[in-house]
């Protein structure tokens, strides 16, 4: 880790609002400062990044930014993205979670504009604050139904948790599989947003 990375350790350490937390065939675990490498990895991991502008090799600096938000979000939201495993082998498959999205609304025909994490959006912007879920699996692990069975069960937990009254979500138009995932569990589109650079369809889950 570069100096200065754990300088302020979080004071908790696990998503306390999500965690314990199994479904079916996975079983779920926090993010430590210990993941560096480990993170760095599967993100380098071609087709995890479900984004057309990420170019791998991704730096290092990329997962430790990553890293940080997470251990951000478990100390002062309770929540966070954590790793899925699975049951039977202990085999990591990837990752689900949920975090704060910051949304500034577009106006006079401009798209909603997302910013990941608290803070993040411009200084002088009036933020809606939502709940949004996000995942990234092993490419070897699609098609099984592991992200729609992670997405399910951390949903249903949010909202036995009071985390929110609606849970977002945003993929690429082109992201066709995300999608289904999202639709699947429930969730309905809302329209065209922008986000890290991207034209991205937003999704909402209302609790019921």
């Amino acid at each position: 880790l570069k100096e200065g990375y754990m300088d302020k350790p979080p004071r908790i350490s696990f998503p306390y609002k999500i965690l314990p937390l199994e479904s079916n065939r996975l079983i779920f675990k926090h993010f430590t400062a210990d993941d560096l490498e480990f993170v760095h990895r599967f993100h380098n991991v071609p087709g995890v990044y479900a984004d057309p502008n990420v170019v791998l090799p991704l730096p290092l600096e990329n997962s430790e930014a990553w890293l940080m938000n997470q251990l951000n979000s478990y100390e002062n939201e309770g929540t966070g993205h954590i790793k899925a495993y699975l049951k039977e082998s202990g085999e990591f498959v990837g990752r689900n979670g949920l975090r704060i999205v910051e949304i500034v609304k577009g106006n006079n025909g401009t798209k909603d504009a997302w910013y990941w994490y608290r803070g993040s959006a411009p200084k002088d912007a009036e933020v809606e604050i939502q709940v949004e879920l996000g995942y990234a699996f092993l490419p070897e692990h699609w098609n099984k139904g592991y992200a729609t069975e992670s997405t399910d069960i951390l949903c249903k937990k949010a909202f036995k948790e009071g985390m929110a009254e609606k849970i977002v979500a945003a993929v690429h138009a082109e992201n066709l599989a995300s999608a289904k995932v999202l639709e699947k569990c429930g969730f309905k589109p809302t329209g065209e947003v922008t986000g890290l650079g991207m034209d991205l369809i937003g999704y909402c889950l209302v609790k019921t």
